[in-house]
């Protein structure tokens, strides 16, 4: 059975705790559990190096600047579900 699970927009600002610490929860989470890490991608408004190291740091396994362009979203999940999946891609015809 292949699982396409993925973790998106994890944005540094939200609501009630950070993109980063929501991030550190899942990880512990997967740790205490034994889980195969789910693929995280990690988005700001701004495209800053430091923001990208720290999402990266934090245990994201990708980063987008927005506005982010369906292209370069698209090409982050088959990256990461490709790598995690043997090679299975997420190209649905409803995204275009």
């Amino acid at each position: 059975m292949v699982r396409l699970n993925l973790v998106l927009p994890m944005d540094k600002i939200m609501p009630i705790i950070s993109g980063f610490e929501a991030i550190g929860m899942i990880r512990t989470y997967e740790k205490k559990n034994q889980l195969t890490p789910v693929p995280i991608i990690g988005m700001y408004r701004h495209g800053f190096i430091a923001t990208r190291t720290d999402f990266l740091e934090a245990g994201a396994n990708d980063f987008l600047a927005r506005p982010i362009r369906r292209d370069d979203l698209m090409d982050a999940i088959d990256g990461l579900l490709s790598e995690r999946n043997e090679g299975a891609k997420c190209r649905y015809k409803s995204f275009y």
